[in-house]
């Protein structure tokens, strides 16, 4: 069973915030991915703190960012941080895959065409493995 919490334009902190209820909630799953950072750029202590949080997790997969906006080498940054040392986060490292690859985005950049979106699923996939 797969549950994908999205909403367009969701916040950094707001994102942590909503894996926090679903933890409350017992509505998480054994396996997490979480993306985040385009949006904005997380705190990295914050995300450091809910990876430990998660740390009952199977795993958690980390997707980090490429996207044109002014932010995302310091959103990439903290997302390497927080996941540091961390042996059941994996970061999905979609700025290295995706470099290079116009054919992945529409026009603005950041949102995926099919074979965008099919780059990525393989590369989380991937993540899973590790």
């Amino acid at each position: 069973r797969l549950t994908v919490d999205a909403a367009i334009s969701r916040q950094p902190e707001d994102i942590i915030d909503r894996v926090r209820e679903r933890m409350r909630a017992d509505a998480i799953g054994r396996v997490v991915i979480i993306q985040l950072g385009t949006n904005g750029i997380p705190s990295a202590a914050d995300l450091r703190d809910l990876l430990i949080d998660l740390g009952d997790r199977d795993r958690v997969v980390l997707v980090n960012v490429q996207s044109p906006v002014s932010w995302m080498d310091q959103s990439n940054r903290a997302i390497n941080a927080a996941a540091l040392g961390l042996d059941h986060v994996a970061v999905a490292d979609w700025a290295a895959e995706a470099r290079g690859h116009g054919e992945y985005f529409e026009a603005d950049g950041t949102h995926l065409t099919d074979s965008g979106r099919s780059a990525y699923v393989r590369l989380i996939e991937a993540s899973l493995r590790r």
